[in-house]
């Protein structure tokens, strides 16, 4: 009996050969390819924008330890993101809107044969948090930043400056979605910082005012920094201000999308209807 014939009772992997002369000797069966198994990385969490590098290198060939693998990856469908290097063990995702994202992984061997196991990694892309804007100027001076909320309106309740430095903007008590005036220069160039750890959503407005030229009327270049999660958004510097009382509409901000629109436009403390001053 040969060693098909005993593969086909179910006697897998060692047959024995007989020989006219009487003896045996063993021979090995050939066994069934087995596909290999992908397996992608575990669920993870990641910022909105921020690039995520996937790790595909787990997966393996059972049939051979050392096989090198062809690896393909692939968003699902009608979700968004972005996906590059989608051919290699370590591709690199991304996107600019919020989230639940999926990632499909198939590996194939070395014989053609593509896994076979449901191979999916789930990523959350989370709203960029913490707001910061900055300002600085290059003269001895006193510019005041404003970060006025949705809605909001010029030296209101819904306007954070040196006049309302933390004012309470979200769920009462919580003190994540309200703004913070952490740094206030008064005649040195700045800089002067607003931070927001959690935006409710709505535009936000950014202006820069000039408030004392400290008996000396000057020009003054005002220049605004918006950063989200640590990462830079916009550093511009805006049109010379010329004398106290004009401020600078410097840009505005959806949230959470995080569009920014920069401004070059000029207007006065009084036209925005602000409370007399420096008299």
């Amino acid at each position: 009996m040969n060693a098909r014939v005993l593969a086909a009772f179910g006697l897998i992997g060692c047959a024995q050969e007989y020989h006219l002369d009487g003896s045996t000797t063993d021979e090995a069966l050939p066994e069934e390819s087995r596909p290999p198994m992908a397996i992608p990385g575990a669920s993870t969490r990641v910022a909105r924008g921020v690039p995520l590098t996937l790790d595909g290198t787990a997966s393996f060939d059972p049939d051979f330890a050392d096989s090198d693998l062809e690896y393909f990856w692939e968003l699902v469908p009608g979700q968004g993101g972005n996906l590059q290097m989608a051919d290699t063990p370590h591709p690199v995702f991304w996107s600019t809107q919020p989230g639940v994202f999926e990632v499909s992984l198939t590996v194939t061997d070395i014989d053609g044969i593509a896994s076979e196991n449901p191979a999916i990694q789930t990523i959350e892309v989370t709203p960029w948090r913490d707001l910061e804007v900055v300002a600085t100027w290059d003269r001895d001076v006193d510019l005041d930043v404003h970060l006025i909320g949705p809605d909001g309106q010029y030296y209101s309740d819904l306007d954070c400056f040196f006049g309302n430095p933390n004012p309470e903007w979200g769920t009462p008590g919580y003190a994540a979605d309200n703004p913070t005036l952490t740094e206030d220069d008064e005649s040195s160039g700045g800089p002067e910082r607003i931070l927001l750890e959690e935006p409710p959503p709505g535009l936000y407005a950014i202006l820069v005012q000039y408030y004392n030229d400290r008996g000396t009327p000057t020009a003054v270049s005002p220049h605004l920094e918006v950063y989200t999660e640590g990462q830079s958004l916009a550093q511009v510097t805006g049109p010379p201000l010329t004398s106290e009382g004009q401020v600078w509409v410097g840009a505005s901000i959806d949230w959470p999308s995080g569009e920014l629109v920069l401004s070059y436009e000029l207007t006065t403390h009084t036209a925005l209807g602000g409370d007399s001053y420096n008299d």
